[in-house]
């Protein structure tokens, strides 16, 4: 807090290394700053994700794609996360990427009901590698909130959220599940969270600002409409493309 140096350090590795890396670092910094873990989160700061650093750089890659959220770069992260999930079938995550894709195609594209069939079957391949990804619940939820099914989306938002608190999407899709419910004042504080987790998306405070002017407050929607705006700008200037 006072801006003291605790520790740095630098790595100089082949890349086929990246995953004992990541661990040691992480090991490393919970030591600098003498935290506390539990035997659950010191699990899952030793656990890669994959072992095959091929389908890690293409998962990387098709995430990137993924929050583009063009109908092209959509087909585009599905394509790298059918060949991540290609190089490790067990690769959770990967599974749940594809999910998160094809319920964006189904939302914004084309909802022919095979898109929504496919996000719901892949959100359970990924749940079945790993129960306790993060992503696999969130993309689940969001399956089961376009299928309407939304009390067991809700669950799914829960449990995402729980295991991991800084998940951006868990709290976007619950928010959008809650407001089309008529949750409006639950959909404002999963909005403001979602924000808080994800401070350059542009997308979580316009929400909220439409869901407060929904509730008739102005003032509040207004300071999201501005905070917005600021954040629309900076997008903009960082990717002039960005429909």
């Amino acid at each position: 807090a006072d801006g003291c140096h605790l520790w740095s350090a630098s790595y100089d590795r082949e890349s086929e290394d990246v995953f004992a890396i990541q661990d040691e670092i992480s090991q490393k910094v919970v030591h600098a700053l003498e935290v506390e873990l539990s035997d659950r989160e010191r699990s899952i700061l030793g656990k890669s994700p994959t072992q095959s650093i091929e389908a890690y750089e293409f998962y990387l890659r098709g995430r990137q794609f993924f929050y583009k959220s063009k109908r092209r770069s959509i087909q585009c992260a599905l394509e790298m996360l059918t060949r991540a999930a290609g190089k490790d079938p067990t690769f959770a995550q990967a599974w749940a990427g594809m999910a998160d894709c094809y319920s964006y195609l189904y939302m914004y594209f084309d909802n022919d009901q095979l898109n929504l069939e496919l996000a719901r079957e892949m959100s359970r391949t990924a749940l079945e590698l790993d129960p306790d990804l993060a992503e696999a619940h969130s993309a689940s939820g969001l399956a089961s909130s376009l299928s309407k099914l939304y009390i067991q989306a809700e669950k799914e938002f829960q449990a995402a959220i729980r295991l991991n608190p800084h998940l951006f999407e868990a709290y976007y899709f619950y928010a959008r599940t809650c407001f089309v419910q008529g949750k409006l004042e639950e959909a404002t504080r999963l909005y403001e969270q979602a924000e808080i987790v994800k401070p350059d998306d542009c997308q979580a405070p316009s929400l909220l600002a439409f869901t407060c002017r929904t509730l008739g407050q102005r003032e509040r929607a207004e300071d999201a409409y501005r905070r917005t705006l600021a954040k629309v700008r900076k997008q903009l200037d960082l990717n002039p493309d960005d429909s």
